[in-house]
């Protein structure tokens, strides 16, 4: 990893079998063990994480109307989404009181270049699914 501000580097996840940039929220000193820990119930977790989001990934489609025909059921969602970024934050994204670290997957639609939904991940559990333009 190089440090630019942050820690950049990147990363295959098997489950969406896409190599993607890892930012992780750090200062230069090092990366947090809570981010390593955080980043490791990910890897652990990913498959669950995975189908954790995907009625509501296929929800958020079907709301914002990016649907076509030939989406079938809820599982072809992810062959129309590209991983093409984690970001791991720092301990305070959650506030102050809440020392979690939370992890961003981010997608680009293959529908729609300029669509970026995210999966947002909190203790290796996905906690939403979140629209991005």
């Amino acid at each position: 990893m190089k440090y630019r501000g942050y820690w950049l580097g990147d990363l295959t996840l098997s489950s969406f079998s896409e190599k993607a940039e890892v930012i992780v929220r750090a200062k230069r000193t090092g990366i947090l063990p809570e981010q390593i820990d955080a980043m490791q119930l990910l890897l652990d977790m990913q498959d669950q994480i995975k189908q954790q989001a995907t009625d509501a990934m296929f929800t958020l489609h079907e709301d914002i109307e990016l649907m076509y025909e030939n989406l079938q059921a809820t599982e072809d969602i992810w062959k129309f989404l590209k991983l093409f970024q984690i970001e791991i934050t720092d301990q305070h994204y959650y506030g102050e009181k809440d020392n979690n670290i939370a992890i961003l997957l981010i997608f680009q639609s293959l529908w729609e270049s300029e669509f970026c939904p995210a999966i947002e991940i909190k203790n290796g559990q996905c906690v939403a699914v979140l629209s991005g333009t």
